[in-house]
């Protein structure tokens, strides 16, 4: 059983994430800023990814970080166009 969370608190807990946790830009000119490195996806019950470019390299790291998560029953899925 799961306990409800407070009154007032956030239901879910959400970071941005990057390889090295620092900045990074998307494709389409967006900065972002993110919260944590790689890290705290080894916690993460929802894993989202984002989109490659068809033979784009994605760094080894991330590719770890997703079959972690994915091997200890995460849910991991990728955001895409």
């Amino acid at each position: 059983m799961i306990d409800p969370p407070a009154a007032g608190s956030p239901r879910t807990r959400r970071n941005l994430a990057t390889a090295d946790g620092g900045p990074a830009r998307t494709a389409s000119g967006f900065g972002l800023t993110p919260q944590a490195d790689l890290a705290h996806v080894d916690d993460a019950a929802v894993v989202a990814g984002p989109a490659y470019t068809r033979g784009g390299e994605i760094p080894e790291a991330v590719l770890a970080a997703l079959r972690r998560a994915a091997d200890r029953g995460a849910h991991v899925f990728s955001v895409c166009s």
